[in-house]
């Protein structure tokens, strides 16, 4: 081979390769557009704007994966299409499991995300997300067989009150989900939003206060209802909680049939 043929193979390997690791790169950044797109429908999954937020990040992942060869990635992104479309066709609401699906198919883009890194992906035809992927359309009976309950995460340091609370609101007919303290109640919202945070002040490490403050600063997070439940009965600080976007503020000890009263208020019930 002549040296200048050789130096032209060389060039346009290099490009290639350069080529992948950008779009490598612009698909983690997809992936993480998604996961926003999906936060804004889980968190109010009536919206058709939101569903159709989340819609629209597949079709250019879709499209952007036909554009540089990654067949499999197009093949993938229609599965998923395909699950909109069905919502659609059927006029489905985005119940609980139907976001499950939704949210397990962005958790294996992520899967793929790390395939192209090293160059080569493979769909893996028995992996469970997969499966219910492609046969959506022929189990909505246990797609549209679902029995809604609103999620509320309980976040407290004081394991007696999370017991307490956890059981008076279950009782309800709530589903909760108890944090020990803020750390892990903004862990927890990186991977699901609640349909109302009851929230308590007087915590080791970051207080109620600061962890409403990040609820309320973070586009991920602040349509999310919040409610103060707490020791703390000082006015300055009931109105501090409401100016910083808290809907409604509770004192301990408390009523259990006005705690519900109240966040049945909050949610609409």
């Amino acid at each position: 081979m002549a040296v200048g043929a050789e130096t032209k193979i060389n060039e346009e390997t290099e490009v290639q390769r350069q080529m992948a690791q950008n779009y490598a790169q612009d698909f983690t950044n997809k992936v993480d557009k998604i996961k926003k797109a999906y936060m804004n429908l889980s968190t109010n999954p009536a919206s058709p704007e939101f569903a159709a937020e989340v819609e629209i990040c597949y079709q250019d992942i879709m499209g952007s994966g036909g554009t540089f060869g990654f067949h499999e990635i197009t093949d993938y992104a229609a599965l998923v299409l395909n699950v909109f479309k069905v919502v659609k066709d059927n006029k489905m609401p985005y119940n609980s499991r139907v976001l499950e699906l939704i949210w397990q198919s962005i958790k294996y883009l992520e899967i793929i995300a790390l395939q192209l890194k090293r160059g080569k992906i493979t769909i893996d035809d028995s992996n469970v997300t997969i499966v219910k992927l492609r046969t959506f359309a022929n189990d909505l009976v246990h797609y549209n067989s679902v029995s809604e309950k609103k999620k509320i995460l309980l976040v407290d340091d004081d394991p007696d009150i999370l017991r307490l609370v956890e059981v008076v609101l279950k009782r309800s007919g709530f589903n909760v989900v108890t944090a020990k303290n803020g750390v892990d109640a903004i862990s927890y919202l990186q991977t699901d939003l609640p349909s109302l945070i009851l929230l308590d002040v007087a915590m080791p490490g970051m207080n109620g206060f600061e962890v409403l403050s990040q609820l309320k600063s973070r586009e991920n997070f602040k349509a999310v209802p919040v409610m103060m439940l707490t020791a703390r009965s000082q006015k300055e600080e009931i109105i501090k909680a409401i100016q910083m976007g808290a809907q409604n503020y509770m004192i301990k000890p408390f009523d259990s049939k006005e705690l519900i009263t109240r966040i049945k208020k909050i949610l609409g019930d």
